[in-house]
């Protein structure tokens, strides 16, 4: 059920990837000044930083900070094919005019660790900008070792915030399917810790090499805000080459007060999931090399027809994976190669006038 149980706070069941099982790809909350506007939908504003799913009837949290007034809200969810879910229960909520947002600590390592202290060998200030979301620096994280890791340097008092957010950019390279990191805080300076959000490496969920931008709330049931607190990140992959490249991490914390208008609203009803790519691309298959069945996706900055054919060595096409009308987000297709031969193929995408063709290997 979609519900507000704070003043900026939105929450809601998550769905599965198919009815009530698996794990959807990514949700759409959109809002508008009348009811009418969300209704339809594709005029509504998108919020910004909607959580990545969990798993199926997991509760899921959003906070945001608008403008004073009064605010529709509803939210879609889409699987990893691009199958979009129906809308949910639209909702309503007024807010005050006398919240705030302070940021507590704000880098782009740029010009070094700035909040944050070194982790060890198995941390490292990137050069370059292939794995930087900005800028030519980042964080890099390796390895799953006690120095794989990265802490603010100083404890913060947080005591006085109704809510707090970590909002960051990440990239994942060469990291195998269940291997993850994790967002960490310290209610007490770094003598303990809690785990606030793991992200696991998952085709269709979070791929290798694509960024992805992540804002993470700690509400204040679960974490204690106090005059010592801290964050860090840590990395559990399995080896030197598995990294994770994090920037632009902002924590911020939101004071003041804000007025509600709560409903009781009918069940949420999410089945699918959504995505925002800013342009078309075609990403490299997973796994690769691979045996027999093999994942590719594909990014659509707007709906148009899409056509994804693989091609032999010798050019020959031997199968079509996609012939059919997308609408905008991300999906993902498989080959099932199981009567194919061993050796290296082509698959060629064509979307509207974009065309794009990478490689992979089938080994058998």
């Amino acid at each position: 059920m979609l519900a507000l149980i704070a003043a900026i706070a939105l929450t809601w069941t998550a769905p599965g990837d198919d009815g009530n099982v698996g794990t959807a790809t990514v949700y759409d909350l959109r809002y508008a000044s009348d009811s009418a506007t969300v209704a339809g939908w594709t005029t509504a504003t998108q919020a910004t930083g909607e959580p990545a799913p969990r798993p199926a009837g997991t509760t899921e949290t959003q906070l945001l900070t608008l403008p004073p007034g009064k605010y529709w809200f509803a939210i879609r969810a889409r699987d990893e094919a691009g199958n979009q879910a129906p809308l949910s229960n639209v909702i309503s909520k007024s807010e005050g005019d006398t919240v705030s947002s302070v940021v507590i600590s704000s880098d782009d390592f740029e010009s070094g660790y700035g909040s944050f202290t070194d982790g060890g060998a198995d941390c490292m200030r990137h050069s370059g900008t292939t794995y930087s979301h900005q800028g030519v620096r980042s964080i890099d994280l390796q390895s799953n070792t006690s120095a794989s890791l990265f802490t603010t340097t100083t404890g913060r008092n947080v005591s006085t915030y109704a809510s707090m957010e970590v909002d960051f950019w990440f990239k994942m390279v060469s990291l195998e399917s269940g291997e993850d990191f994790w967002l960490q805080y310290s209610a007490n300076g770094g003598t303990t810790w809690q785990t606030v959000a793991a992200f696991v490496r998952a085709v269709g969920q979070y791929d290798n090499n694509t960024f992805y931008h992540m804002v993470v709330n700690l509400p204040k049931t679960t974490y204690a805000y106090t005059s010592n607190a801290k964050l860090r990140f840590r990395c559990d992959a399995s080896g030197i080459y598995d990294d994770v490249y994090i920037d632009e991490v902002i924590w911020r914390g939101k004071t003041g007060s804000l007025q509600s208008a709560q409903e009781d609203p009918p069940a949420l009803t999410l089945e699918k999931d959504v995505v925002r790519p800013d342009s078309f691309g075609l990403e490299q298959n997973y796994p690769n090399p691979f045996n027999p069945t093999t994942s590719l996706a594909f990014l659509l900055g707007e709906e148009c027809q899409v056509r994804i054919d693989v091609y032999n060595v010798l050019g020959r096409q031997v199968a079509t994976l996609a012939d059919d009308r997308y609408p905008a987000g991300r999906h993902v297709v498989q080959w099932n190669a199981r009567g194919a031969a061993s050796g290296a193929y082509f698959y060629r995408m064509q979307a509207g006038s974009h065309i794009q063709t990478r490689s992979m290997m089938l080994l058998k």
